[in-house]
């Protein structure tokens, strides 16, 4: 007990002013605030209980206080209060004062439940009024009722009104990123239906230009069924990530990557169809574009729409050619297996070979059929892969990363990106709502 307080006297000689900002405090600032409040003597309560920072202040309420041996609750509110006045440089916030009252039915509901006081609530200019009352008789060394009674009234301007709006303000963020990921994959997808359309009008004679020679394709004989069963593993690795996504408790960040990273790996694909156009992979395939010749741009924008309606599959009628470096059914599968296993439990080992034995007979099968050549496939699960991880790598180590660095490494990989992972605090933990 001596020596702590020693400490105190020697941290009160370094007295120095504290940052602004409560999120950047640090022990000392702590104690030399609990000074200026003339609360001295609970210095020991915070620094036995390792509150010893900033952000662990800011998460502070009733009772923690209570917890760790502030039991007067004069105290207490002259604590919540002083640090509510200082959230506003913490938090970002522009005049938090002038907040509205009319909060949600459901967040009025926890804070009724929790201060049992039904009275009306006062209207914001009656609440400051209120409030500069409060302080002044708080200064005073006022009554310890009349600041439980406005505590009562206006909890929500202490720290749990700010992790209360903290998570609000974070789910409002990454719904409105979890459109902007899904508006990106819709404008993907029928860029990249009309790109097949382009493709398909621009294939090369099969007559004048014939299949180019392809080891697998050349030794693994023709399974004409074999498409369509990698189209009904696509589906099926797609309900297993759906099934995963309703139970995991961060799906909206998992869907937006998702959406993120397959239509980016589309776009690209629309690059590669478009610059190169090879030769029909297999003499069995039927790729007439006579018609295509003479669309019109209306009438390849109506061809580009079923496309998309269809989502390339031939199981939804849709039948394409040229469009072959690199495959998207390749794509879909391995990138829907990668999201499967980096999400799941690392405990759902069945779960994970599974996912891999579809991915890879899904490969097969893609082969099997004649429909690409084996540079499509190949270039395909690589690219895919490697930008799965690529993204992956950079959203969980960007928070380690000093500021400059995690901005230029953002930067780096494309805008999107910084967008999307602006508030990434590292790797998802895989957490289930059962």
């Amino acid at each position: 007990m001596n020596n702590n307080n020693n400490n105190n006297k020697n941290r009160r000689k370094k007295k120095k002013n504290i940052n602004k900002n409560i999120k950047f405090w640090k022990l000392d600032d702590i104690l030399i605030w609990l000074e200026e409040l003339e609360l001295k003597h609970l210095y020991d309560n915070f620094e036995e209980n390792k509150i010893n920072n900033g952000e662990i202040l800011l998460t502070l309420n009733d009772e923690d206080l209570r917890n760790i041996g502030v039991d007067l609750i004069g105290y207490r509110r002259m604590i919540l209060i002083d640090i509510s006045k200082r959230c506003s440089d913490s938090f970002e916030v522009t005049n938090e004062r002038k907040i509205s009252l009319d909060l949600s039915s459901s967040f009025d509901k926890s804070i009724n439940r929790k201060n049992s006081f039904n009275e009306k609530q006062p209207i914001v200019d009656d609440l400051e009024k209120e409030e500069k009352i409060v302080e002044d008789k708080v200064g005073d060394g006022g009554s310890a009722e009349l600041i439980e009674k406005f505590w009562k009234r206006t909890s929500y301007f202490g720290g749990e009104f700010f992790q209360i709006w903290k998570r609000e303000e974070e789910l409002i963020t990454s719904l409105s990123k979890l459109f902007f990921s899904f508006l990106y994959l819709v404008f993907v997808s029928f860029l990249t239906s009309l790109t097949m359309a382009i493709a398909h009008k621009r294939v090369p004679n099969q007559e004048q230009y014939p299949p180019l020679p392809d080891i697998m394709l050349d030794n693994i004989p023709l399974i004409p069924w074999a498409f369509k069963c990698a189209e009904l593993i696509i589906m099926t690795e797609g309900l297993i990530l759906v099934a995963i996504l309703v139970v995991h408790k961060h799906r909206i960040v998992i869907l937006r990557r998702f959406f993120v990273i397959i239509a980016t790996v589309f776009l690209l694909r629309c690059v590669t169809m478009i610059v190169t156009s090879l030769s029909v992979p297999s003499v069995h395939l039927e790729c007439d574009n006579s018609d295509l010749k003479n669309f019109s741009n209306e009438e390849l924008l109506i061809y580009a729409i079923n496309i998309t309606k269809g989502f390339g599959l031939t199981v939804l009628d849709v039948k394409t050619c040229g469009d072959y470096i690199f495959s998207g059914h390749t794509s879909a599968l391995t990138l829907i297996n990668f999201t499967i296993t980096e999400y799941s439990s690392d405990k759902w080992k069945g779960l994970h070979i599974l996912s891999w034995i579809l991915n890879i007979f899904g490969i097969f099968f893609v082969s099997a059929a004649h429909e690409h050549y084996t540079i499509d496939i190949l270039m395909a699960f690589y690219i895919s892969s490697r930008l799965f991880l690529h993204y992956h790598t950079l959203a969980n180590t960007s928070p380690l990363l000093s500021e400059d660095h995690s901005a230029l490494f953002k930067r780096s990989f494309f805008p999107i990106f910084s967008y999307m992972e602006s508030d990434s605090k590292g790797a998802i933990k895989n957490e289930f709502i059962f």
